[in-house]
C-alpha cells in the first residue's frame, strides 16, 4: 500500500479530526502495528505532534511523560492551538495538565524524574496509550515501570506504547540504543519492520514471531517492537519556518544530531570516563554462560542494602570471568540477619574472600551478622574513603581512597593491552552503571567522582551492581591482611534474640 493510499484511509477515517498526520514517516508512525514504537532522529520532524495526535484521534486514555513537567510548555501551548472550543483544560500543578476532548478522549501530561517518582504517580494507573516525549532522557527503569500498566478494558481498543525523541547524547541515554539494537546498533531491521521480544529469566530476548511459546512451566506472550526514523525535511512546515539554518548555527555532535538524526553521532566517551564503553560491550560480548559448580570461585562482593529501594547486589569473580549479579531488593531485607541468611545461599566457596561494602548502615549489619552466624567465613569489611597505597599499571597515577583502588582494577582488567580478557554478563544496569565512572586529578591522587554525584547521573539509582562488581578486584588486598573496622555487636543478639531464628535453612557450617 502506498504512502498516499494510507493516509487516505486516515483521512476517511478521521473525517472531522482536529489534527492529520502528515504524509511520510510521521504517517507510517501513525499507522504502525508495533506495540512499543520509537519515533524520530532528527529535530523538527513532528516527533511531539506525533503523540498529540494520536492521543486526540486514536486513544480514549493516554498518558504524555517528560522528564520534567516544566518541560511540557510547548506541548501546552500546542494543546491550545489544536483543541476545539468545547474540549476542556485543566491545568495541574504548574506545567501539567488534562486535556478531556468532547469525544470523551483524556490525555493527561506529566513529568517523572525517577522510579520513586514514577511508583508514588503511576503505580496501577492503567492508560491504553503511553507516550514518552524525549525518550532517551527518561531513565529506562521510569520507562519499563509506566509502560507496565498500559492496557484497556475497552472492547476493540488498541493499546501502544510509543517514544520519541533525538539520538541519545549521554551515558545514561544509550539504553535507547540497546533497546532498539536490531534498527540502531546492529542495522538488522529495516525501518518501520516489527521485531519480537519476550522477558526471559530477567533478559529481554527477541524471539522469532509473535505467536505465544512456552517456557518453562510459563506461556509467554511476545510484544513487537519498531524504529521509524524522521527528519526535518519530513515536515515542510516546520522547515518553511527556517527552522533547518537555526539547526545549522548549532556545535557538533548536536548539529548534526538534530540535523540528520543519526543515532551514532556524539556517542563518545566522556573525557573524565573511567571505563571506556568500548571496552565494557567488549566484555559483554565475551561472556558466555558457564556451570560455576566447575570454576574456582576468585572472591565474592556484596553491596547490601536495608529496608529500603536500593538494591542488595551480590558479585562473584571466577578469574576473568563474573558470573550473573545476584539482585535482591532492599525492602525484601530489613535487618542484617535477614540479608545474611539470603545472601550465603548462594555462596559456594567459603575459603574465598566475602568483601562486604560498609558505606551506609546496611553493610556494617551485614558483616556483623555474617562474622556471628558464620564466623569462618572469610568476611572482609570494605571502607570506601579508606586509605589507598595501589598505583595503576603505568606506575604513574597513585589512587586517592580504596573505592578508587577497586574500580581501577576492575578497569585495568578491562583495558584491552592488558590481555586479561574480563568477561562481564550482559547487563544494561551493569554496563550503565560504569560508564558513569568519572575520574579526576586530586593532590592526594586520582579520585572518582563522589557516589552520590553518581547517583544523580543515575537519576536517583545507586551503582550497587558496579560496586559490587569493583569490590571483588580487591581479593589480594583482603588475602594480605586487609581488615576493616571491627564490627559492633548487634543489639538484637544482646537482647538474646537466637541468630538461627532468622533462618529458614539447615546451617551448612554447623559442624565445623
Amino acid at each position: 500500500m502506498s504512502m498516499v493510499d494510507s493516509l487516505g484511509k486516515i483521512l476517511k477515517r478521521l473525517p472531522e479530526a482536529p489534527w492529520y498526520p502528515q504524509t511520510g514517516p510521521q504517517s507510517l508512525a501513525y499507522l504502525s502495528e508495533a506495540d512499543e514504537l520509537f519515533y524520530g532522529g532528527a529535530g523538527g520532524c513532528g516527533k511531539s505532534d506525533l503523540i498529540l495526535g494520536l492521543g486526540m484521534t486514536a486513544q480514549v486514555s493516554s498518558l504524555v511523560l517528560r522528564l520534567q513537567s516544566s518541560q511540557l510548555v510547548d506541548f501546552k501551548k500546542r494543546v491550545h492551538q489544536l483543541m476545539s472550543s468545547k474540549d476542556r483544560w485543566q491545568g495541574v500543578g504548574a506545567h501539567g495538565g488534562i486535556l478531556r476532548t468532547v469525544e470523551g478522549r483524556q490525555i493527561e501530561f506529566n513529568g517523572c524524574e525517577n522510579i520513586l517518582d514514577a511508583n508514588k504517580k503511576f503505580r496501577g494507573r492503567p492508560n491504553d496509550g503511553k507516550f514518552f516525549d524525549e525518550l532517551p532522557t527518561i531513565p529506562k527503569d521510569v520507562y519499563e515501570f509506566v509502560s507496565a500498566w498500559t492496557r484497556t478494558d475497552i472492547a476493540g481498543q488498541r493499546t501502544r506504547i510509543v517514544g520519541t525523541g533525538n539520538p541519545p547524547s549521554k551515558p545514561e541515554e544509550f539504553w535507547v540504543i540497546d533497546r532498539w539494537a536490531p534498527w540502531l546498533r546492529d542495522f538488522t531491521a529495516e525501518p518501520g519492520e516489527l521485531r519480537w521480544f519476550a522477558r526471559l529469566d530477567g533478559e529481554d530476548k527477541q524471539v522469532e514471531n509473535g505467536k505465544p511459546f512456552q517456557f518453562k512451566k510459563e506461556l509467554i506472550y511476545p510484544s513487537s517492537r519498531t524504529f521509524i526514523p524522521g527528519t526535518l525535511s519530513d515536515n515542510p512546515i516546520l522547515e518553511a519556518t527556517g527552522y533547518r539554518q537555526t539547526l545549522q548555527k548549532l556545535p557538533e555532535p548536536l548539529r548534526s544530531q538534530l540535523l540528520y538524526g543519526d543515532m551514532k553521532i556524539g556517542l563518545s566517551d566522556d573525557a573524565h570516563q573511567l571505563i571506556p564503553l568500548s571496552w565494557i560491550e567488549a566484555a559483554m560480548r565475551r561472556w558466555e554462560e558457564k556451570e560455576v559448580s566447575h570454576l574456582d570461585l576468585t572472591c565474592t562482593g556484596i553491596d547490601p542494602a536495608r529496608g529500603g529501594s536500593n538494591r542488595s547486589v551480590m558479585a562473584k569473580r571466577y578469574g576473568n570471568w563474573v558470573s550473573r549479579l545476584l539482585s535482591i531488593p532492599g525492602i525484601a531485607t530489613k535487618n542484617g540477619p535477614e540479608l545474611a541468611a539470603r545472601m550465603i545461599l548462594h555462596i559456594e566457596n567459603m575459603w574465598k574472600p566475602i568483601i562486604i561494602d560498609l558505606t551506609g548502615t546496611a553493610g556494617g549489619g551485614l558483616l556483623d551478622s555474617m562474622r556471628l552466624l558464620y564466623p569462618k567465613l572469610p568476611t572482609y569489611g570494605f571502607v570506601a574513603s579508606g586509605k589507598s597505597e595501589y598505583r595503576d599499571n603505568s606506575g604513574l597515577i597513585k589512587m586517592r581512597n580504596q573505592r578508587t583502588e577497586a574500580y581501577w582494577r576492575l578497569r585495568d582488567a578491562l583495558d584491552p593491552q592488558n590481555g586479561f580478557d574480563l568477561a562481564l554478563p550482559p547487563d544494561d544496569d551493569l554496563k550503565l552503571e560504569l560508564t558513569v565512572q568519572r575520574w579526576y586529578q586530586y593532590p592526594s591522587g586520582a579520585g572518582l567522582l563522589d557516589k552520590d554525584e553518581i547517583t544523580k547521573l543515575l537519576q536517583g539509582r545507586s551503582p550497587d551492581k558496579a560496586d559490587a562488581l569493583a569490590m571483588t578486584f580487591m581479593d589480594s588486598q583482603a588475602t594480605s591482611g586487609w581488615v576493616a573496622t571491627e564490627p559492633k555487636l548487634m543489639q538484637t543478639f544482646m537482647g538474646g534474640v537466637d541468630p538461627a531464628s532468622y533462618l529458614t535453612y539447615r546451617d551448612p557450617w554447623s559442624n565445623m
